[in-house]
């Protein structure tokens, strides 16, 4: 938070009750970059998704969805780690596709 306060997109309150207690909140500055972020995302989920009927959208999600309800550990957002390094046998995963 320190990086987006010091680039003037956050602004930091302490709250006079309890100074331990810090309030964060968007600037001018952080919510037109919110903004501008929101709309490239439509922009690119747009045309990542032309050609790609509702129906098909829907199954993808529902794959989705089932997929990393079956990994057994929760999703690591942000972190880069190597897929397979959850199993414990490297070689599981060509016997578990028929290629070992």
């Amino acid at each position: 938070m320190s990086k987006l306060v010091d680039r003037g997109l956050m602004g930091r309150t302490r709250l006079p009750k309890d100074r331990r207690t810090v309030r964060l909140r968007l600037t001018q500055d952080g919510r037109a970059l919110a903004r501008a972020l929101a709309e490239e995302l439509r922009t690119r989920q747009t045309l990542l998704m032309q050609g790609v009927s509702d129906v098909e959208q829907a199954a993808f999600a529902a794959t989705a969805h089932k997929i990393l309800a079956n990994s057994q550990c929760p999703p690591r957002w942000g972190r880069r780690t190597d897929p397979a390094s959850r199993f414990t046998n490297a070689g599981a995963i060509d016997e578990r596709m028929g290629n070992g």
